[in-house]
């Protein structure tokens, strides 16, 4: 039927029906190749003749009914579907045409009767969903309307269509202001980024009802988009106390508590609500939340990692297309951060170096509809750069397997915006996890983990096998940003300026006791606070009560916003020592200070996450400054910071370092990786081909 050539397959049909006269099937098939060419008399005298001939053949009164459709004769159309699923009343297509016919009636009622028996087929048919929300509107029943529209923004929160009542909403707000309307509006403005106007509607629900709680819970999720971490904790305590609980609310109340630095209660509530029937996305940020925690257990990890996998539910590739006949190797790399963020920082110079390789191809799937300056550079250097972010798991998984991706790597693990559920998928032969996620992702469909012999001292914290590249584990791509090193500030300040350029979140209690008895060794050192999580007047309040309880002066804690990354590298001239976070420390912003020739005085952990600045320090020969413990770490501040001139002649070493060292060197962190790549490929071929 789909044929370019029906109109040569009549005379054959014909002949057909004059050598099998009254044959139902015969007849109903030739209606339906006069329906697909538009010869619409005709095929409707075929379709009766078909249900002359059988009137229990529910294809002939559908086929009819759509002809009737297609010529906008509704009522007629109506009638015929309604005998097919008097026939048979799970006859989707009928049910769907029905509705779509009353909808054309514009009798919103009976369209909406019609819709809702789809539903009971089919529950999260946002099509379907976005219909019926589009009748209540034509009602003026605005409520009901945003209930449907909000089910569908679940299923898919970025689709187009959907956004367009917005200007439904606002005519609503003529007739009646209520919650219902302005939190639509509000909901619309949020998928759109604009955050501050998201706000506003959001408090215009509170203000007609205090209690609206979906209201409370966005006001909560933008106050954390925003790093306002102690509103969004207000907000959603307030939420908890109107009694509706639910497995995301309880994780959200998790994720709002270790945002304020109450990792224990927020254990508590992430506990609470995987016992709740939890999706796999309240497990994936339950385990993202345990970098923060020096002794969670492995085990429990484990299991947490294992429960992810299950919920992810998808089935297995158990074939991959290898074309042996081409050298080519295909390298996939997933991440929502193919803009400014650390991560990007990380790969750039990589991928740019990488591409210089003429046997590999590069593809990059990014799953995020924000882009900037740095994601149009990333995409100048991928082979292949697609965006998958209103791609489903099914199809992602589909369209890896079709792109004959070799080496699948992971640049998220379980942060936000991640896809490691289509990883569960073994989409990919060889699958690694690498920059984005310094810890193991528990999952057995992950092949290896990219560290060095620094950072990953124990395989057996991990489930993925692991590769160690030479010096460093990841280099920086921060050649091309000239700024330049200053002299020593305690030349000029005549007291020592200790660094905290980690974000807020990777604080704790035991953290700032430990930097409160610095500063009260140190006499007249400060301490500055730098990164945009300190933006909140809360967050400043926070750190300057937690410093006045170690009897810490409000003048020697200093405090700012980050800015921009050129403004942040300057802002290296402005410390003399950095102090690293522990337990989860720094990454990135370990690599930055050993551009700016800042010594890291740092922790040396057990794990992953805690060693960042151990790996720097060790490569640039300055384990001295490695801390196996608090006690340490607070002696060799003092120490450091009592003998200037070794500060000083440091400084003067790193700026000689910075040049000849490996961890600014992207092509030969490029030809390792390379190399790295071709080791585990090869070794795949030879195992499995």
């Amino acid at each position: 039927i789909n044929s370019k050539n029906l109109k040569k397959s009549i005379p054959l049909i014909e002949d057909l029906i004059k050598n099998f006269p009254d044959d139902f099937f015969l007849e109903n098939f030739y209606g339906t190749v006069l329906l697909n060419i538009k010869e619409y008399q005709k095929a409707e005298k075929y379709f009766e003749l078909s249900i002359k001939n059988n009137s229990k053949y529910t294809p002939a009164y559908f086929n009819l009914g759509l002809l009737f459709y297609e010529n906008k004769q509704y009522h007629r159309a109506i009638k015929n579907f309604l005998t097919a699923i008097d026939l048979d009343n799970r006859n989707y297509q009928a049910l769907f045409h029905i509705a779509l016919s009353y909808e054309n009636l514009e009798l919103n009622d009976d369209a909406i009767k019609y819709f809702l028996k789809l539903l009971e087929l089919e529950q999260n048919n946002a099509e379907i969903l976005f219909k019926i929300a589009n009748c209540y509107v034509r009602k003026n029943d605005y409520k009901n309307a945003i209930f449907y529209l909000e089910k569908c923004l679940v299923l898919n929160p970025r689709r187009f269509e959907y956004l367009y009542l917005i200007g439904y909403y606002h005519r609503a707000l003529k007739i009646r202001q209520t919650p219902e309307v302005y939190h639509g509006i509000a909901g619309i403005y949020k998928e759109l980024r604009f955050l501050d106007l998201a706000l506003e509607n959001y408090e215009k629900c509170l203000i007609i009802n205090p209690n609206y709680s979906p209201a409370l819970n966005n006001i909560a999720s933008i106050k954390s988009l925003k790093n306002s971490f102690f509103d969004a904790f207000d907000y959603l305590e307030k939420y908890l106390q109107l009694g509706s609980i639910s497995p995301e609310i309880l994780t959200n109340v998790a994720q709002a508590n270790f945002a304020v630095l109450n990792f224990d209660k927020g254990l508590e509530y992430f506990e609470r609500s995987i016992n709740h029937n939890s999706s796999e996305k309240n497990y994936e940020k339950y385990l993202f939340s345990t970098l923060y925690l020096e002794d969670f257990n492995k085990d429990k990890y484990f299991n947490l990692s294992s429960k992810f996998s299950e919920l992810s539910n998808k089935k297995k590739v158990d074939t991959y297309k290898v074309d042996l006949k081409n050298n080519n190797l295909i390298i996939g790399f997933v991440s929502g951060d193919f803009r400014e963020h650390a991560v990007s920082y990380q790969i750039t110079g990589l991928i740019r170096e990488l591409k210089k390789f003429h046997d590999l191809k590069l593809f990059a799937y990014y799953n995020n509809n924000y882009e900037d300056n740095k994601t149009k550079e990333l995409k100048s250097y991928f082979h292949k750069f697609e965006n998958i972010f209103e791609v489903n798991d099914d199809e992602l998984i589909k369209k890896i397997v079709e792109d004959k991706v070799n080496i699948l790597i992971d640049l998220s693990g379980y942060s936000s915006l991640n896809r490691l559920s289509v990883f569960t998928a073994k989409p990919a032969p060889i699958q690694i996890t690498a920059f984005g996620f310094l810890k193991t992702t528990g999952l057995k469909e992950i092949d290896y983990i990219i560290g060095d012999q620094n950072i990953l001292i124990s395989d057996n914290d991990f489930t993925e096998k692991v590769l160690k590249i030479k010096e460093i584990w990841s280099t920086l791509d921060i050649n091309n940003i000239f700024s330049q090193i200053q002299e020593l500030p305690q030349k000029k300040n005549k007291y020592i300026t200790f660094g905290a350029f980690n974000n807020f979140n990777k604080l704790n209690k035991n953290t700032l006791i430990l930097w409160s008895e610095i500063l009260k060794n140190v006499p007249g050192s400060k301490i500055f606070f730098n990164n945009y999580t300190y933006e909140d007047s809360r967050v400043r309040n926070f750190l300057y009560l937690a410093f006045e309880k170690n009897n810490i002066k409000k003048n020697r804690i200093l405090i700012e916003n980050g800015g921009n990354r050129e403004k942040i590298l300057k802002d290296y001239n402005k410390i003399d020592i950095l102090l690293d976070t522990y337990p989860y420390g720094g990454g990135t912003t370990s690599l930055e200070a050993a551009w700016m020739c800042v010594p890291i005085l740092t922790i040396s952990g057990a794990n992953f996450v805690s060693r960042g600045a151990t790996s720097v320090n060790q490569s640039l020969g300055m384990s001295d400054w490695n801390c196996t413990n608090g006690a340490e770490y607070l002696e060799k501040a003092i120490k450091f910071s009592n003998d200037v001139n070794s500060l000083e002649k440091l400084k003067s070493e790193l700026i000689l370092k910075r040049m000849n060292n490996k961890i600014f060197d992207n092509v030969f962190y490029a030809r390792n990786f390379y190399s790295l790549m071709r080791e585990v490929w090869n070794k795949y071929l030879e195992n499995n081909i």
